[in-house]
C-alpha cells in the first residue's frame, strides 16, 4: 500500500485526535492514588512558593510534617510543568493528570516517527501510532500524574 504523505499526515491527525480523547474522556473522574498525591502536593507547593515543598490542603499551607525533600524535589521537570499549568487552570485531578496526557498525545506523534524512521515506510508509522494511541496500556500509564509518561517518548526519540 504507497499512500502520500497529504494522506499519511491526515491519516495521523485522525490517529492523534483519536488518542487524545481517549486519553482526556473521564480524566478527573477517579480520585489519586498515593502516588499521585504525593506529586500533586509537591506540584502545588512548588506553584504557591516556588519551592519544592509539600502542600497540605487540609490547613491551605506548606505541610509541616514529613517533609521529605527527595520525594519533593524527585521529577521536577515533569512536577514544574504540572505546577505552570495551575497559572492557567484550577489544581484538579484533571489539571494535574492533563500533563500526562499532553506527553501521551506527543508519544503517538514519536511512535508514527520511529515506525517511520527504522523501516522508512509511512504506513508502519502509521500502524506505530495507531496501536499506541488506542492501547489500553498507553492509555492508561498516560492517565496518570507520573513522570514516566513524560519519560517514555524522550527515551524513545532519543533512542
Amino acid at each position: 500500500m504507497n499512500i502520500s504523505w497529504k494522506q499519511a499526515w491526515q491519516i495521523l491527525v485522525v490517529l492523534v485526535v483519536l488518542g487524545a480523547g481517549m486519553r482526556l474522556y473521564g480524566l478527573g473522574n477517579n480520585s489519586f492514588v498515593a502516588d499521585e498525591f504525593l506529586d500533586m502536593n509537591s506540584s502545588y507547593g512548588y506553584f504557591k512558593t516556588g519551592e519544592w515543598q509539600a502542600w497540605d490542603f487540609n490547613y491551605g499551607k506548606v505541610a509541616e510534617m514529613n517533609l521529605n525533600d527527595a520525594r519533593d524535589e524527585r521529577a521536577f521537570v515533569y512536577k514544574a510543568q504540572v505546577a505552570a499549568l495551575f497559572h492557567i487552570l484550577p489544581p484538579t485531578e484533571t489539571t494535574a493528570r492533563l500533563v500526562s496526557v499532553l506527553w501521551g498525545v506527543f508519544s503517538i506523534l514519536i511512535m508514527f516517527w520511529a515506525g517511520y524512521f527504522y523501516t522508512r515506510k509511512k504506513t508502519v508509522g502509521l500502524l506505530a501510532a495507531f496501536f499506541f494511541a488506542v492501547s489500553i496500556s498507553g492509555i492508561i500509564f498516560d492517565r496518570r500524574l507520573r513522570m514516566y509518561a513524560m519519560f517514555f517518548p524522550m527515551y524513545l526519540a532519543l533512542a
